[in-house]
């Protein structure tokens, strides 16, 4: 039985030492509680163990945003991430609020339309209790119906409440392909999965990835943008610098006939726009004590 768990759940696939080890997700928390592997190890096989993986970029391994300051020189306590909270609900800049209340109004409105279109349909109830709910919910809705239709309808199968009628608050994802190719668009061959996506060519200039800044400003005000990071941002610099001599802007023109530059990505002040001391502090920050000392409250929530 634990063997056919195991397979279910594919503890099999990660690693043989794992598998020597019976290594399941039980273990891994005792070892990131007991600080036998570090915050980088814990989330990149906690990816692993959800699923993620590096073979497929639409299920690529997601890293949190956790510096919330681009534009200082320099970086303090302050400029860290609230990390339980999802980025679309962080408020830096009016900005940021108007697009937090913009999502909370639209899932109460989905959730009104819910409703009003399933009547007694308790969303609440449904989100704690799931499928039970919903299949006492269908089979009461199925005995109302059959009154008033005169037994035609013979199932629970012709109660359908269509999965995009659910309230959610995001429409966009924090994770996919091209978020993945866009983060490093000049490495190979993630350029040539940047390009294809597009249509055989780059995406226009004002939306490549040329600004940490311009980047987090983006996911911290913008509607259609809730993105996190990918694992490369805790230890390849190589990322940001345009060693390949891409041409990224592909020739694109600006309103005054110049030609538009796009090479290394613009790094923040307070790293000295140098990409090796960016991913230092960054793996600074995620081994920090300010988030370690914090695991069992971030576990138990």
């Amino acid at each position: 039985m634990i063997k056919t768990k195991k397979k279910i759940l594919g503890y099999e696939k990660l690693l043989p030492n794992m598998k020597n080890k019976s290594y399941n997700v039980s273990t891994l928390i005792e070892e990131w509680m007991n600080y036998t592997i570090s915050n980088l190890e814990f989330l990149m096989k906690l990816n692993l163990f959800s699923g993620r993986s590096f073979h497929d970029l639409n299920q690529y391994p997601i890293f949190p945003w956790l510096i919330a300051n681009y534009s200082n020189d320099t970086l303090s306590e302050k400029n860290l991430r609230n990390l339980s909270i999802p980025m679309g609900m962080m408020e830096l800049d009016e900005k940021g609020k108007k697009r937090k209340q913009s999502f909370i109004d639209f899932y109460e409105n989905l959730k009104l339309e819910l409703e009003e279109n399933y009547p007694e349909f308790e969303y609440q109830i449904y989100l704690n209790k799931g499928t039970e709910y919903l299949t006492n919910y269908k089979k009461k809705m199925l005995k109302n119906l059959k009154k008033e239709k005169n037994n035609d309808i013979i199932s629970t199968d012709n109660i359908n409440i269509p999965y995009n009628q659910y309230p959610y608050f995001y429409g966009s994802h924090y994770s996919n392909c091209t978020y993945v190719s866009h983060y490093l668009s000049r490495i190979f061959p993630f350029s040539f999965v940047s390009i294809e996506i597009q249509g055989n060519k780059f995406d226009e200039p004002d939306r490549m990835f040329f600004s940490l800044e311009k980047t987090f400003e983006s996911v911290t005000s913008f509607k259609d943008d809730v993105r996190e990071l990918i694992p490369e941002f805790y230890f390849l610099p190589e990322m940001f610098k345009n060693n390949n001599n891409i041409n990224l802007a592909q020739d694109a023109i600006d309103i005054n006939g110049n030609n538009i530059s796009i090479n290394d990505v613009i790094m923040p002040s307070w790293c000295n726009n140098n990409p090796i001391d960016f991913i230092i502090k960054q793996r600074q920050i995620l081994e920090n004590n300010i988030y370690i000392n914090k695991r069992i409250s971030i576990l138990c929530n």
